[in-house]
Order: structure tokens, then C-alpha cells, then sequence
């Protein structure tokens, strides 16, 4: 069955009305900030505890050190400089895993520097550089489809396992890439319609796209969103859709 990630520990401190409570019990992989673009030690630490309670994988979730913007602005720095960032980031996960005897399971990049992966040579390489020199190798998880091959290449280059990520609510284009939030209609906000894409690229089945085509989108996870009332509701309804 494909698995439900969500990214999480991204707040000065935890809640119990908040997403890492209300969202952990129905998802299967937790991708927790590591303090550079939100979060800080403690909210890893607890969140960490809150997935190994529900027996959800722990992803590392590193970004460019841009607490101001959030980690959605790209920065301009040398591969060495996002080996090195990474790295940081996620070595402070695993030995936090460590600590609670739990396995840090795979590492999923966040906002821009998960998105310059895909394009930017020297950013992919310095995460997979990252990745290759931890204790333990994991796997990356990257956007399905979106310059796939040369992505693929370079993970086989430095020995990393790639898993392929999807998006329930968000329209695509009839290239797989994801239609920007800026424009209107992008994010699919119909639970129904949310759970009917859902279960169409867990099948393999074809999804409509922007331009009125179709696709099909193969990946190992479904990325959801947990920051609202109403998000929550579509997450509890997109796990028993997609058990039944």
C-alpha cells in the first residue's frame, strides 16, 4: 500500500492541537524539520518520540538555513556548502534517533532546496554526497517523474536509494511537474476529489492534468498536508480510503 508522509516538527514547540498529535496516528512516515528552516532540538526530540509511538518511519526533513523565509528561497552556495548543511542537519536526526533507539529511515529535502534538487547539479550532489557520507546510507525522497533520469543517475553515482513522491492534492501538468501555487485552482481542495487522485496513483491509474491530458504518476508515498482542522479530516478519510 502507498505510504502517507507529512511534514512535521515544524514549530517552536509542540502542542496537543497541533499536526505532530493530531496527524501522527494516521500517516506512515514523518518528515521532521531540523531546526535550519524551522523547529529546533527539543521539537525533533518529541516528535521523533511521537513517531516511534505510533510506529511511523522518521525521516529527516534538512533545508537551507532560511528560518526568515521559511526555507522557500533558494540560496546560492557551493556543493561542499550543501554537503556540509545537510549533513549537519541530519546527522543532529540520526544521533536524536539514536538516542530514542529508533532508526532515521530516509531524508526528504525541504521547499527550495528540495525543489533545486531536481535541476541544480551542485545541490544534488551535495545531498547525495551528505547522504553517502552518514553512518548509514538512506534513502531520498524526491518529486516522481520531474527530471527523473538525470536525478536517478546521480543517486546511483554516490550509492543513494531513491523513493518517488506524489501529491494527492496538487494539479499537474502534462509534464508531471506541479502547477504552481500561484495560480488559481492549483491545490485541489475537494476531499472527494483529493481521495479519487489518491487512489489513482496508488493503482497506477491515469490522473487529469492542467491541460486536460492525462498521466500516470507511479510513487512510493503521498505527500499530505496536516497544518488545519479541515487537513486533518482529509487525512483521516485518505487513510481509510486507501486501506479499503
Amino acid at each position: 500500500m502507498i505510504k502517507l508522509n507529512c511534514d512535521l516538527g515544524e514549530v517552536d514547540k509542540l502542542c496537543l492541537q497541533g499536526p505532530e498529535h493530531t496527524v501522527i496516528p494516521y500517516i506512515d512516515m514523518a518528515n521532521i524539520a531540523c531546526g535550519f528552516h524551522a523547529g529546533n532540538r527539543e521539537t525533533m526530540k518529541a516528535t521523533i518520540a511521537l513517531a516511534k509511538q505510533h510506529q511511523v518511519l522518521i525521516g529527516a526533513h534538512p533545508s537551507y538555513p532560511d528560518r526568515e523565509n521559511f526555507g522557500r528561497l533558494s540560496m546560492a552556495l557551493s556543493q561542499a556548502d550543501i554537503c556540509d548543511l545537510v549533513f549537519q542537519q541530519v546527522s543532529l536526526m540520526e544521533a536524536l534517533c539514536e538516542e530514542q533507539q529508533v532508526p532515521l529511515s530516509y531524508i526528504k529535502p525541504h521547499g527550495a532546496l528540495y525543489h533545486d534538487l531536481l535541476f541544480q547539479p551542485q545541490v544534488r550532489n551535495g545531498i547525495f554526497q551528505a547522504v553517502a557520507d552518514l553512518s548509514r546510507k538512506v534513502p531520498v525522497l524526491v518529486l516522481a517523474h520531474v527530471n527523473q533520469q538525470e536525478v536517478a543517475a546521480s543517486a546511483e553515482r554516490y550509492g543513494i536509494t531513491l523513493w518517488y513522491e506524489a501529491f494527492a492534492d496538487r494539479r499537474y501538468h502534462q509534464d508531471a511537474s506541479l502547477q504552481s501555487r500561484t495560480e488559481s485552482g492549483s491545490v485541489i481542495e475537494s476531499t472527494e476529489q483529493i481521495i479519487m487522485q489518491a487512489r489513482a496513483i496508488a493503482t497506477g491509474a491515469p490522473i487529469t492534468t492542467v491541460e486536460g491530458g492525462t498521466i500516470t504518476i507511479h510513487a512510493h508515498s503521498l505527500c499530505v498536508h496536516g497544518d488545519n482542522p479541515a487537513a486533518v479530516a482529509t487525512i483521516k478519510a485518505l487513510k481509510k480510503a486507501l486501506s479499503t
